[in-house]
This record gives structure tokens, sequence and C-alpha cells, in this order.
């Protein structure tokens, strides 16, 4: 009996070393896929607790499994806990959005709530649009003297200047123009002002 408890000792020292030292290297990214792979572990080692607690081998081996079942329990019960919160952190929070990133969608939705308006340029920010486009085409001589090109360049000048000015408004409802955090002025800022170049250099092309 005193040689079987040697060996079990020693088994048990040389265990919690060696998982001390395997814990120990493996980074700490990766501690909770770790802990989640070792509930098939623990539950093996809870199935041996029960084993020992209903085994009747004296008052000390019903203890020591009643323990061991214990702490079996909340090792499988916590580490599912953990999985379960884990892959919780890869799904998207929040209803779906009901619209694609090119923005098909949104535009067949805006179609849909507003009617052929919005192609024939009847609301208001499409009579801006146009209005716009006008007078662009009356200083360079009418809308017969313009080739294709240039009635192209013209469209993307009115809707880069329609961004810009929203732009220009958001920024006058902000307290400041310069993030205290970052001690940088605002991302937009920058934006805005290469917006303002990019139709500097297509007014340059007509």
């Amino acid at each position: 009996m005193t040689g079987q408890l040697e060996v079990g000792l020693y088994v048990f020292v040389l265990a919690t070393f060696l998982g001390f030292e395997v814990i120990r290297r493996v980074p700490p990214l990766l501690h909770t896929p770790l802990m989640s792979l070792t509930n098939a572990l623990s539950g093996i080692a809870l199935v041996g607790s029960l084993i020992l607690a209903g085994s009747g081998r004296g008052p000390l081996a019903t203890v020591l499994g009643t323990i061991a079942v214990a702490a079996s329990t909340t090792n499988v019960v916590g580490g599912f806990m953990i999985t379960d919160r884990m892959i919780k952190m890869f799904k998207t929070s929040g209803p779906k959005r009901p619209y694609s990133r090119a923005g098909v969608s949104s535009m067949k939705n805006a179609i849909r709530v507003l009617g052929r308006r919005t192609i024939d340029m009847r609301t208001a920010t499409g009579k801006w649009l146009t209005a716009r486009c006008e007078e662009y085409a009356r200083d360079l001589g009418g809308d017969d003297a313009l080739s294709q090109q240039q009635r192209t360049i013209i469209r993307l000048v009115v809707f880069d200047e329609l961004v810009l000015q929203s732009g220009q408004a958001w920024l006058m409802r902000q307290d400041a123009l310069v993030s205290a955090r970052r001690r940088a002025f605002l991302p937009v800022v920058r934006e805005l002002t290469q917006l303002g170049e990019s139709i500097a250099r297509k007014l340059s092309l007509l």
C-alpha cells in the first residue's frame, strides 16, 4: 500500500509540474481556447471522482472523492461558460444592416420610398444638382457646346461640391475642429480638404 501511495504522489507531483510548465509557456491569447479544450479532460476527472466517491473505501476516500467531484464539476461548467462567452464575441450584435457594403440595397430602398423622384431629380437635392450642372454648362457656352467628357466632369464636380458642403455644415455644428484626445484635427477636416483639392483638379480639366 505504501508503494502505491508513493507512486501516486510521484505521478501527482510530476503532473502538477508538467501542467504548470505547459500553461506557463502558452501565450495569454491562447489561454481561453486551451481552457475550452480541456473540458474533455475535466469530464474524465469527474467520472473518476464519482467512482472514487462511491467506491466505499473509507471515509477519507469518500471525502476526497466528493471534493474532487465538486472541483471537476466547477471546472467543466466554467469551461463551457467561457467557451460560450468566447463564441459570442465573434457574433455581430445589433440589428442587421438594411443595406449592403456596395450601397445597391440602400439605393433600391431610397427609390422604393421616394419613387421615381429619386431618378428624375425631382427631390430638393436632385433639383440643386441639376441647377448647379446647368450653371457650369452656361459658363462653358451652353450644354450644346460641351463634350460628353466635360458633362461627366461637371457631374462629378457637382456631386463633390454637395459632399463638401454637407461636411462643412456638419463641422459648423461641432464644438471644436481639434480632437483633445489625439491633439490633432478631426479626420473629416483632412478629408474635406482633399475633396476640395479634387474639385479644383477636376475644374482644371474643363
